[in-house]
């Protein structure tokens, strides 16, 4: 009944909203693990719980996780700064850095620090204006020049976002944006050891009933999801590429690289590079599958800390 009092225009807008948020969330059908069924289960179990009060955590204790102890001549210490042994680590970390991947997770802007290009864009220091992305291939080709291999090229992946994959390409400004662009030549590193996938938003929800909620115009309202998606991006058959190949990235990287370990690093953390030789170095003497690195958290410091639970 309502459709017949609609105008012309009325109904034309009302097609072209209904086609967007079809198309719209049959894209997001096809890439999400389970599909849109299993999303919408698994944000009304998520709101179902929250509304009711429900600890995810309960019967589990916490308990701060256990330092390493390495076998260093004939006892087991733990490696202090600056000592012969950290030295040592650092060392034998260097030579197996040159058979590391290196995963850059940058999906954020930094309008939390008043500045509203990507992250990577700002500068780490104000003498010269190096960008913290510019340092982090600085690093990573001075580690692969360290090789003893001359052919030793590291793979270098970045993760953006929809809300700043385009900074990354198509801005000319140096500083802020277009920091990978073709006319700044990747800061040294060949194009086809770059490679870039984008962390898709997913859509937010109206209510507990896990409505998928819209703008007026049909398109799904979106938001960000978090850092874990760079496991999906990194194994899912639409991977970008900057030189437009639809490649598995970590399907490439065994096929094309000698590599033993992956290594992830945020966006504004250069600091991390400094521990990568030992925390390599530690992560061969036990054969670990993960290794994560953290600042030492002081009790009642309101930062994020690494946790063991047990039940």
């Amino acid at each position: 009944t309502l459709l017949k009092l609609w105008t012309v225009n009325t109904r034309f807008v009302f097609i072209y909203t209904v086609r967007q948020f079809l198309t719209e969330i049959r894209s997001f059908d096809q890439e999400y693990p389970g599909g849109v069924r299993e999303y919408i289960r698994k944000c009304r179990d998520l709101l179902d719980k929250s509304s009711k009060g429900v600890n995810p955590f309960d019967g589990w204790t916490p308990s701060v996780l256990f330092l390493f102890s390495f076998h260093i001549g004939s006892a087991n210490d733990d490696v202090e700064f600056n000592t012969t042994e950290y030295h040592q680590l650092e060392k034998e970390g260097l030579e197996e850095l040159t058979h590391c991947g290196f995963i850059l997770i940058a999906g954020g802007l930094g309008e939390r620090l008043g500045y509203h290009g990507i992250k990577v864009g700002l500068p780490i220091e104000t003498f010269s204006y190096l960008t913290y992305l510019n340092w982090y291939i600085k690093k990573i080709l001075a580690i692969q020049h360290r090789s003893k291999d001359p052919n030793c090229h590291l793979p270098f992946a970045i993760m953006t976002s929809e809300n700043n994959n385009e900074m990354y390409f198509y801005s000319s400004s140096f500083i802020a944006e277009g920091e990978l662009s073709q006319e700044q030549n990747y800061f040294g590193m060949p194009p086809d050891q770059v490679y870039v996938t984008m962390q898709n938003c997913i859509p937010a929800v109206r209510n507990i009933q896990g409505e998928i909620a819209c703008d007026p115009s049909g398109h799904i309202i979106r938001k960000p999801h978090g850092h874990g998606d760079i496991h999906l991006c990194l194994y899912r058959v639409r991977s970008f590429r900057i030189a437009h190949r639809k490649d598995k990235i970590i399907d490439q990287w065994v096929e094309k690289y000698d590599l033993n370990r992956i290594i992830f690093f945020q966006d504004t953390n250069t600091m991390s590079f400094h521990t990568m030789p030992s925390v390599i170095a530690i992560s061969t003497r036990n054969n670990a599958h993960m290794v994560s690195t953290c600042v030492k958290r002081r009790p009642h410091e309101q930062v994020f800390t690494l946790l063991f639970f047990f039940t």
